[in-house]
């Protein structure tokens, strides 16, 4: 589009963006809070820590910490990496009305672990056994 005074005019852009304000400080910081409580309740049911998840996403574990917070936000290529280490949607992850929350992970649980929880659930059989034969005796 060309007007009398020049060069290509953008009247017709410049009338859409003047519709849209700015966004202020105040949206910034409680989309940064909102943001940084929807990835650590993402990190908590995928059982995965700062470390494991920046692994996952090729950052440092300081950024992620700082996503969190809420002190910075994620490159946006890193997004989609997020969301696929976290098993969320990119909607669950901003906030979006209606995405629906993320399903809890279950983590692996290694030999050590499942032999201690083994004991444990023999002794309390044990003590069980002994409360029940107590009991019984009375």
């Amino acid at each position: 589009m060309r007007d009398d005074n020049g060069p290509a005019s953008l009247s017709g852009q410049a009338k859409k963006t003047d519709a849209l304000a700015p966004v202020t400080m105040a949206e910034r910081r409680a989309f940064r809070h909102g943001f940084g409580e929807r990835l650590r309740d993402a990190m908590s049911r995928a059982n995965l820590n700062q470390r494991e998840l920046s692994d996952r996403v090729g950052v440092t574990a300081s950024a992620v910490n700082r996503w969190i917070l809420g002190h910075t936000d994620p490159d946006l290529p890193l997004l989609p990496r997020v969301a696929v280490a976290l098993k969320v949607s990119l909607d669950w992850l901003f906030g979006m009305p209606g995405a629906p929350p993320p399903e809890r992970q279950v983590r692996p649980i290694d030999a050590r672990e499942l032999l201690k929880v083994a004991r444990i659930l023999e002794e309390a059989e044990n003590e069980l056994l002994a409360l029940a034969k107590k009991i019984e005796q009375e």
